[in-house]
């Protein structure tokens, strides 16, 4: 008898599976800026020029205050009138001189600039906003605005878009005129000529105004759109004067176009009740707010995150279907501040032992735990499996 034995031959064979466990962050002290004190509130100052205000129904330095409020920083907003520059100058001084650990200013001329030169050689951090695009390249400096030039030549394309293309431009002498300037250059450089510009004074009273905007559009009929080149007030004024050529004359053609959409008066009105009537919004509240967290990290990390670059926060086109959610996220907070408690998932390689990595979370572990979040690392665990084969 042959035996045949059969040898049953175990292969132990050792595999991995990768599984997570979750554990808190901390905050490495190489991604700290040696200037950075924990124990001390950062103080920073805001300065601008007035129509970096009223250009905006609703007051943009909100989102300034609230992002302040959930990164606990002391802000000092100093609101000054166009024709007070040499007031803007002083106090950029005042506030180098007072020992601010960040100053986020508008440049609405080049005036400005000698002063924010100073706080620079004084190593304060400065971040642009809303205005001085070009001078803010020149020096060097991140800036949260819109470029007016692009915003107008977006403005005319949507015109000619709906089939107009000989409008009637409106501006509000009181204002600055370096930001109309930048949006009538856009718009005549889509058009292919130079459309004619009228200058409407704010008398603190508007019907003078739009009784002069009125008649003139009834007296030219060679006008099929009007454009409003700003200001809350000015929005006003071309609102009411385009109700009332509507509604005297039925079919007549006008579409009426908006830079910015903060208005008191008959706005929505208009969008509601005419077709070819839009705007562009620069989201005011988030255009002040996001300068903040910018130069909270800054302070914190002494890295400039977008070092000289822009980010823009418009143009957003508003139409009569979305004119209600812009309208609604322009007045409304930025973080739902009564929610206090979340938890946030993370994915990011290598967090605890990149060098990039954990000052990146460095900045996630901190705002988290101003607003009461918990952020929980994921660490891989190769854990040891047997499989036999038989």
């Amino acid at each position: 008898m042959t035996f045949i034995y059969l040898f049953i031959i175990i292969c132990t064979f050792i595999c991995y599976t990768t599984q997570f466990t979750f554990q808190k962050t901390s905050i490495p002290s190489c991604s700290l800026s040696e200037n950075y004190d924990p124990h001390k509130r950062p103080h920073v100052a805001v300065i601008s020029h007035d129509s970096a205000i009223s250009t905006f129904a609703q007051n943009p330095e909100q989102g300034a205050r609230d992002a302040a409020a959930v990164l606990d920083i002391e802000l000092e907003w100093n609101q000054h009138f166009i024709n007070s520059v040499s007031k803007m100058k002083a106090d950029i001084y005042d506030a180098v001189d007072k020992g601010v650990d960040g100053i986020i200013v508008t440049i609405p001329n080049a005036e400005i600039v000698e002063a924010i030169e100073y706080a620079m050689s004084k190593n304060i951090p400065v971040l642009v906003f809303n205005a001085g695009r070009i001078h803010a390249q020149k020096l060097g400096l991140t800036r949260v605005l819109q470029n007016n030039q692009q915003t107008g030549q977006f403005i005319a394309r949507e015109l000619h878009r709906r089939g107009y293309g000989r409008p009637l431009v409106v501006q509000i002498s009181s204002f600055d005129d370096t930001t109309f300037d930048g949006r009538y250059i856009g718009i005549s450089q889509v058009l292919g000529f130079t459309p004619q510009l009228l200058a409407a004074t704010d008398y603190n009273n508007t019907k003078q105004s739009v009784a002069q905007v009125t008649a003139h559009l009834k007296e030219n009929q060679d006008f099929d759109s009007i454009i409003s080149l700003g200001g809350s007030v000015g929005i006003d004024i071309v609102s009411s004067a385009a109700l009332d050529v509507l509604s005297q004359n039925e079919s007549r053609r006008l579409a009426v176009a908006f830079f910015d959409t903060g208005s008191t008066d008959n706005m929505t009105a208009l969008f509601q009740q005419h077709r070819d009537v839009f705007g562009v919004s620069q989201m005011p509240y988030y255009q002040a707010a996001l300068p903040v967290f910018l130069m909270y990290l800054r302070i914190l990390t002494g890295f400039d995150v977008f070092h000289n670059q822009t980010i823009e926060t418009g143009p957003i086109l508003v139409t009569n279907e979305t004119l209600a959610t812009v309208l609604e996220n322009e007045q409304s907070t930025l973080i739902p501040l009564k929610i206090k408690d979340a938890n946030i998932g993370v994915i990011l390689p290598n967090a605890q032992g990149d060098t990039y990595s954990s000052a990146f979370m460095a900045g996630i572990k901190d705002l988290a735990r101003k607003l009461n979040w918990n952020v929980w690392n994921a660490i891989e665990v190769k854990e040891k499996r047997k499989k036999i084969f038989t």
